[in-house]
């Protein structure tokens, strides 16, 4: 199996001085994990009914002078990275850490009803080179707090095949920390 590169982007997501969230695919059974994405703060939260098993592990895209959202033109926050995972376990806890095994949805997208449509919900950088803000971006000049804007196609990482192939169906531990 070819595993993907290790790609960071933690340096375009939100809160990255304070927290990191590392993703590793399991090749296997008592083998050990193959380091793929580092990310600053991320969630995972359920997709409709938690009981179904689809979650989703999203991370915020920040400027990188970390002082706030990046929106859209429809003040939409853009993400650094989002994809659909099923079934999380958490697997321990310790000091400032939490782990937490799934795996990579193989899947097209859900609706709110559970139907699959489309290409599937995956949306990580291909690599570490991937920044929006680096593009057209504009600063936001209708809200209090100040924020960059960027073009609607850059709301999420575009999907890239290759990437989806390389991981879909692999189970992943997700860890969440404090720096």
């Amino acid at each position: 199996m070819e595993f993907p590169k290790h790609i960071d982007i933690s340096g375009i997501c939100r809160n990255n001085k304070k927290k990191r969230v590392a993703v590793k695919i399991i090749p296997g059974f008592g083998t050990r994990p193959h380091r793929w994405l580092t990310l600053g703060e991320a969630s995972l939260y359920p997709i409709g009914d938690p009981s179904r098993g689809i979650w989703q592990l999203a991370s915020y895209l920040s400027d990188g002078d970390d002082r706030g959202a990046v929106t859209d033109p429809e003040n939409d926050s853009a993400f650094a990275c989002r994809f659909l995972v099923a079934n999380p376990v958490l697997q321990r806890v310790q000091y400032s850490a939490v782990s937490i095994v799934a795996t990579v949805l193989n899947e097209g997208r859900f609706h709110g009803d559970g139907g699959l449509y489309g290409e599937p919900d995956f949306h990580v950088p291909a690599s570490a080179d991937y920044n929006p803000c680096k593009t057209d971006g504009t600063e936001c000049e209708e809200c209090d707090e100040p924020h960059t804007i960027v073009p609607s196609d850059f709301y999420v990482p575009p999907f890239d095949p290759k990437l989806y192939e390389q991981v879909r169906g692999h189970r992943v531990e997700i860890e969440f920390w404090c720096l």
